[in-house]
């Protein structure tokens, strides 16, 4: 599964929109709605963001390097 469905999944999951997830990890809702439509990169910072803050798994990001926050 892409991270973008993922994400979306666990949106649904929690009820959660893009403002919600956005405010969460400090990102904007401009730039969530962005990687949900595939406008910009899914990057393995926001990958860890999304993890860290809220719990969102995703399956390949065990095979990525964590970089220094």
């Amino acid at each position: 599964m892409s991270r973008n469905e993922t994400l979306r999944r666990w949106m649904e999951e929690h009820e959660r929109g893009p403002s919600w997830v956005a405010r969460k990890i400090g990102y904007t809702r401009e730039w969530i709605s962005y990687v949900l439509h595939g406008k910009r990169p899914f990057s393995d910072k926001l990958a860890w963001a999304l993890k860290d803050t809220l719990g969102v798994k995703f399956d390949d990001l065990s095979r990525t390097r964590r970089s220094p926050k």
